[in-house]
């Protein structure tokens, strides 16, 4: 963290045996979450599958376009599924699955693509191992939709963070966010013969998105 420039938020947790380690440096202080928002998305959608009040078959194209490509008209059109067509709605709907969750430093405050916004959406390295940690044991939401939700993270697109850094062939379900020289993040589960593990990361205020990339990579 001393060494590369912008502020940091970095979480691991050992699967196996629960041992942890943090970095941080603003402890406890919420970071701009970019994309990373969008796993919260996620998860409030199929909550809404599970309690019967959106369709599966209408919502989950969406999801996984969300979640692979990180694709943000397909977020918004979520979100405002989620607040039958009110924003602010959705917006509630997803902090309450946040908070239902135990991720209290997360909050959906503006739409993606939203520029003109003074708020921004947050998160941190811990609340997103937490929302890992549940999906793993397949207690977010449903083990049959803990289970869709861990199949659409292992096809993420992007492979320039956390997969960079692991060795060939290694299986992670992952999110990445970004947002030009504000956050650049990635968060996920690796599946390794020594341990699973999470491996959250979270950056904010770096001159230089590239060379945070290359740092996730490293630290991977």
């Amino acid at each position: 963290i001393e060494q590369h420039p912008g502020t940091w938020d970095i979480y691991v947790y050992n699967l196996s045996h629960g041992e942890y380690a943090a970095g941080a440096t603003n402890p406890g202080e919420p970071m701009i979450a970019a994309s990373l928002i969008k796993l919260y998305i996620m998860g409030a959608t199929f909550q809404k599958f599970e309690d019967g009040e959106l369709q599966y078959w209408e919502a989950f194209p969406s999801a996984r376009q969300m979640i692979t490509v990180s694709d943000n008209f397909c977020a918004n059109w979520l979100i405002l599924r989620l607040g039958e067509s009110q924003e602010q709605a959705g917006f509630d709907c997803v902090n309450a699955f946040a908070d239902a969750i135990g991720c209290t430093s997360t909050r959906l405050n503006r739409s993606m693509l939203d520029t003109k916004s003074e708020r921004e959406n947050y998160t941190s390295a811990e609340d997103l191992a937490l929302f890992f940690r549940k999906l793993y044991r397949f207690e977010l939401v449903s083990p049959e939709y803990s289970s869709d939700m861990l199949e659409v993270l292992k096809a993420a697109v992007a492979k320039d963070r956390i997969p960079a850094g692991l060795p060939q062939g290694t299986v992670c379900a992952h999110k990445t966010g970004d947002l030009a020289n504000k956050s650049c993040g990635d968060a996920g589960l690796v599946f390794s013969p020594g341990a699973d593990y999470i491996l959250a990361v979270i950056n904010n205020n770096s001159e230089n998105d590239a060379e945070t990339i290359q740092s996730i990579a490293e630290l991977s």
